[in-house]
Parts: structure tokens; sequence; C-alpha cells
């Protein structure tokens, strides 16, 4: 189950508005609608705990939602492993090569799944673009993120969708060439615009802040 599908569903079971869970969480409840709705669809780990906690989600039910194993003693490692699927990845190369190291894993087939965990980990340049219409004219306004991180690119999607209602937003990889119909941004920059035009919720811009500065990006 996903994990807004979880939250909708716990929080509607224990007869709680989101008014009311905004009370006890601190996070917005048109945040956290749209964390129900799969709007937002990378919530940070802060926001994932918050809301468990709440609601009385337990430690198995986020490992389904989330797809990895988590500690119950220890909730910073459980924040990490939710929060960076570097880690993840990192830990699997890390135990695999220790089965190698005791015969316990066919060696060729482990090399092989050591090939995919560092595709995984492998990172490229991205750019979220969004189309705007003026004056019978297609501007493009393009935000740099330097690496392919699901959770950044989400945020900056979500901030676009605000700041212009009727753009058309896509996602490219790598590099291509600039236009001179367009503004650029890097991230950062882009941030601190959003900030000045406070066009986006601050809880949002806030958890974006905090989560590119616990992935040291």
């Amino acid at each position: 189950m996903k994990f807004g599908n979880l939250v909708k569903l716990k929080r509607t079971n224990k007869n709680i508005t989101l008014t009311d869970l905004e009370g006890k969480t601190k996070i917005s409840s048109s945040y956290i609608s749209r964390i129900e709705n799969d709007l937002n669809k990378t919530p940070s780990a802060e926001t994932v705990f918050k809301l468990s906690k709440a609601l009385d989600i337990s430690i198995q039910d986020l490992q389904d939602c989330f797809e990895v194993k988590l500690n119950e003693s220890d909730e910073n490692s459980t924040l990490k492993l939710i929060e960076e699927t570097d880690y993840v990845l990192i830990k699997q190369a890390e135990e695999l090569m220790v089965r190698i190291a005791n015969n316990k894993e066919e060696y060729y087939n482990a090399i092989n799944k050591l090939l995919n965990i560092t595709n995984r980990l492998r990172k490229t340049q991205v750019r979220v673009i969004c189309s705007v219409k003026h004056d019978d004219k297609n501007v493009d306004y393009v935000v740099n993120i330097r690496i392919y991180e699901n959770h950044i690119v989400e945020a900056v999607k979500d901030m676009l969708k605000s700041r212009f209602k009727n753009g058309r937003i896509k996602v490219v990889e790598g590099r291509f060439l600039e236009n001179s119909e367009a503004y650029y941004y890097d991230l950062n920059e882009f941030i601190e615009s959003m900030q000045e035009l406070d066009c986006v919720n601050e809880f949002e811009i806030e958890e974006l802040l905090n989560y590119l500065k616990k992935i040291n990006y």
C-alpha cells in the first residue's frame, strides 16, 4: 500500500480530520491532503515519522510502504533508510560483499547484483522545465538540478505548479541547448525566488531545504 493511502485510511479509521492532524503534527492540512492523494509522492522522512506517530502507523507498515528493512529501536537510522535511497542501496551492496567473502552467494550472480546497485546509485543531471504562455509566446522556466533525486524533482514540480497554474511541466535528463526564450535557475536560486514571491507553502520550502542539507546537496 502507498504511504498516502495508508495515512488516509488510518486517519479515517480514527475519525481524525485534516485540521486535527495538522494540530498534532504541525504539518499543514493542505500538504497532508496532497500526500493522501498521491500528489506528493516523496514526503521527507521527518514528515513520514510525524504522521506515523500521530496515526499509530507501525514500523511493519512503513517497511511495507517503503520496501526497506527498518530498525524499530533506532529512529535515526530508520529516518535515514526511508529518506536516502542511496543509504539502502549501499547497505545492500555491503551485505552482498560480505556474502561473497563467506561464499554464501554465487560469485557472478553477486557481481551482477552489485553492478545493478552501482547503476542505480549513479546520478545524472536533470532539468525541470515549466512552459508558460506569455503574449502568444511560450516562455520556459528551467530549474537545473545537479542530480536526479526523485524527492527533489517532485518538490520542484510542485512549486512550479503553485507558481504557474497553467504551465506545462516536463523533466529532461542530461544537457541540452539553451534557449534565449527561457529563464534559467539553479536549484538554490529557484528556492530563493519562490520564497521571495511567497507563492509556495512555507512548510514545503522548509522541508526541501532541510532535505537538501541532510543529503549534502
